[in-house]
């Protein structure tokens, strides 16, 4: 898809109107605070932040995997997976590959958004150029 106009073509092709499309968007890209999963990917997508915006402020931001094996070994991260309650036990190597999986996925990207994470322990929320910068 080039532009908007492919988009629109695409819609109507699949008889999909501009209201079904709109509901379609907003599903797809709005965190649903009902849903205890979505809960469960933002908090770890917070975490998983929080850690690599303390890396870029020591100068020197580590590879994604080594940040995500880091954050899974916290206490905290072990305490959420609890809260949770996910009827599994806890098992690191797991959790530092699904969670490696979803901060990768780029159907995650949208979920990205400045308006949805805050820095650790303030209500300021953490600006879109550095959550692009060290996602």
């Amino acid at each position: 898809m080039k532009d908007y106009r492919d988009v629109i073509e695409l819609l109507k092709k699949k008889s999909v109107g501009p209201s079904e499309a709109i509901d379609i968007i907003e599903r797809a890209t709005t965190v649903n605070p009902e849903n205890e999963r979505t809960r469960w990917k933002m908090w770890r997508f917070a975490m998983y932040l929080w850690e690599r915006v303390e890396e870029d402020k020591r100068g020197r931001l580590d590879k994604k995997i080594n940040t995500i094996k880091k954050i899974v070994s916290t206490k905290t991260y072990k305490d959420m997976y609890s809260a949770f309650s996910l009827n599994r036990s806890f098992n690191h190597k797991r959790e530092v590959d699904k969670l490696n999986k979803l901060v990768s996925d780029p159907r995650q990207y949208p979920y990205f958004k400045s308006s949805n994470f805050y820095y650790k322990g303030t209500k300021k929320h953490i600006p879109q150029p550095i959550i692009d910068k060290i996602r």
